[in-house]
């Protein structure tokens, strides 16, 4: 009896021990205003070849993601139960607007505002969809709470300035769920270190080869994965986050190429409940 009271301590006190450090690799996630302008004005150096590179550094993946977490909102939140009511959907870091495409697809009848902190960036985005732009930053969206029924990000978190803060201010403001995608490094020591390398070496010269001049501004890239968190941790940092908030969410994560690509979905338990009330 004593050997299993022991052994199921050791389990409670590993379980702890992982939420702490997925919340503090979280919590300091913040960068300073000249790395965070310095990397917004790099992404507006290379819209030209936003999209062609992105499928090379991604090993065609970047897409996939962002389907298969739309597709898990729309699955999970019952936004296709909703007949001809418009779907709100909040875009946080937009840029170019690649990622509008892909909800698009998926949500055909929803009205979509794109954020971002870039007029450059947003001027090529909502191209034949409905869309909203607006200059905004994900720690402070300009739209009032619970006024969008989800809140998408891809390939942008990295690039906030407070990560937590983000995070509160996109879950103030869905009402049903949230899904961020992104790059990850995982926590096992092989994987980080060949993400990593892919990263801040092999994708700089891969730009060098195939997008010549721009090349100089995917050396950015490395900066925005220092000290970055793994998919798993970025997922129980969201659920603390959300019981936190009052708003206690299901959350799921996956990950994709080693760990070094990933997303995670939340969806809040109150909404499902109301949902399943009124049918």
């Amino acid at each position: 009896m004593e050997r299993v009271r022991r052994r199921s301590y050791h389990v409670r006190a590993a379980v702890s021990i992982r939420d702490v450090s997925a919340r503090t690799s979280v919590e300091q996630r913040c960068l300073d205003p000249r790395t965070w302008a310095l990397i917004v004005s790099q992404i507006e150096g290379i819209k030209q070849v936003y999209n062609f590179m992105n499928r090379f550094m991604s090993l065609g993946l970047e897409d996939r993601v962002r389907r298969d977490a739309v597709e898990s909102l729309v699955v999970n939140t019952g936004l296709r139960d909703d007949g001809p009511r418009q779907a709100i959907v909040v875009d946080v870091g937009s840029g170019p607007g690649t990622s509008l495409r892909a909800i698009w697809k998926l949500l055909d009848k929803s009205f979509i505002v794109a954020v971002d902190p870039s007029a450059r960036l947003l001027s090529m985005a909502c191209a034949g969809i409905l869309c909203e732009r607006v200059v905004g930053v994900a720690e402070h969206l300009p739209v009032r709470d619970r006024g969008a029924d989800v809140v998408t990000s891809f390939y942008a978190s990295r690039d906030f300035q407070s990560l937590p803060k983000a995070l509160v201010s996109m879950l103030n403001v869905a009402r049903r769920g949230l899904a961020i995608g992104d790059i990850f490094l995982p926590r096992q020591l092989l994987k980080r270190f060949l993400v990593r390398t892919w990263v801040c070496r092999i994708v700089p010269i891969l730009a060098l080869l195939l997008a010549r001049r721009y090349w100089k501004n995917y050396k950015g890239l490395c900066i925005t994965i220092k000290q970055w968190c793994d998919v798993s941790e970025l997922g129980k940092y969201i659920e603390q986050l959300s019981e936190r908030l009052n708003r206690p969410a299901i959350v799921k994560s996956r990950s994709y190429v080693l760990g070094g690509l990933g997303y995670v979905t939340a969806f809040f338990k109150e909404e499902s409940t109301t949902r399943h009330n009124r049918s």
